[in-house]
């Protein structure tokens, strides 16, 4: 059994950096960034989630559809690792919701409302204790619930990376 321990805190959108390594993303183990790297493609990142050329592969519109109509509701909470030595927080589980998040931020011409939706998120908090490799094995364990017969689906490639990354 894997022993996670999370804490729940409240973050600024511009606190959350997405995740370059997201599966969605990651095509090849040659394609992996250095998790280090993370803060500094911030925005290579954030262009990879919305697509190119007008496309949505990763359905970011529907979500800032939602957030514009309904504001922000964290009944669904975004996970999120510190990166070490700063205020900052890699986001393990909730990359698309984030990138609607920054998008519509970015965009502006938000209501009141969902303006002040947006401004402080509560997001769970994985504590690193122990080795990198358990540290990974955890978040690994973590992303493996969320989207295999979870909420959000992977797509088969997806599944079975991460599936092939657990054992």
């Amino acid at each position: 059994m894997i022993d996670i321990e999370i804490n729940q805190i409240t973050l600024s959108p511009k606190q959350l950096v997405l995740d370059p390594n997201n599966p969605r993303l990651v095509a090849t183990p040659r394609d992996r960034k250095d998790p280090a790297a993370a803060f500094d493609l911030r925005e290579e990142t954030l262009q990879r989630m919305l697509g190119r050329d007008g496309k949505d592969p990763h359905g970011i519109d529907q979500i800032c559809s939602s957030i514009k109509f309904n504001g922000w509701m964290s009944l669904d909470k975004i996970f999120v690792k510190v990166i070490d030595s700063t205020d900052q927080y890699l986001v393990l589980e909730g990359n698309r919701r984030v990138t609607a998040i920054l998008k519509l931020l970015k965009e502006g011409g938000l209501s009141s409302k969902v303006a002040k939706s947006l401004k402080a998120l509560e997001v769970m908090e994985v504590i690193h204790e122990g080795t990198d490799l358990e540290m990974k094995e955890k978040i690994d364990f973590l992303l493996g619930l969320r989207h295999h017969g979870a909420l959000q689906k992977w797509s088969a490639f997806a599944q079975a990376k991460n599936t092939y990354k657990a054992y």
